[in-house]
């Protein structure tokens, strides 16, 4: 019912239907652990970003399934990112690729560990760019290329290194057929 009125908007029928499961001490488990990614969930519609960290992280602790611990731990490590926090951004990328079994979210994770250890002063550019180009010669990572010269654009830019990142974004276009 929760999930219905935030699909619908209808946001103080969702907060007073939570509050009442949240604050119900005979709540089933299951309820219990499927309301707190739906609680989450009624945040991020709302741009809360900041409250939803913490359903969030329970949800994490309450779920067994290793593939939503993944998913509700990348979702939090982006909510730091975007908030700012980087180094909690950092230790949620990680968890996401301690939990997941999916190469591409083990990817992606590993991609954004990489850019926030240098945003977070834990690498320094150099570090960074170098472990990104072993990235990139991964067999592994061979389709996702473009997002790891993506990456690697932003540092050059970042770092005045203009003509290293336009270089990389020439790499990175697709080609096109005439």
């Amino acid at each position: 019912m929760a999930r219905t009125y935030i699909e619908r908007d209808k946001f103080d029928q969702a907060s007073r239907l939570i509050d009442r499961l949240k604050g119900d001490p005979k709540i089933f488990s299951e309820i219990k652990r499927d309301l707190a990614p739906v609680e989450a969930d009624f945040y991020l519609k709302q741009k809360k970003y900041a409250q939803a960290i913490a359903p969030l992280e329970r949800a994490i602790s309450l779920t067994k399934d290793k593939t939503n611990k993944a998913r509700y731990a990348y979702i939090v490590a982006q909510l730091h990112q975007k908030l700012g926090q980087g180094e909690s951004a950092y230790a949620y990328f990680e968890k996401a690729n301690k939990y997941s079994r999916d190469y591409e979210m083990r990817f992606s994770s590993r991609l954004n560990m990489e850019t926030n250890a240098w945003l977070n002063g834990k690498a320094t550019a150099k570090e960074t760019i170098a472990q990104l180009n072993r990235m990139l010669k991964n067999d592994k990572n061979e389709e996702y290329q473009d997002q790891i010269h993506y990456a690697l654009a932003g540092i050059y830019l970042k770092t005045d290194q203009t003509k290293e990142a336009l270089s990389l974004i020439h790499i990175s276009e697709p080609t096109r057929r005439t």
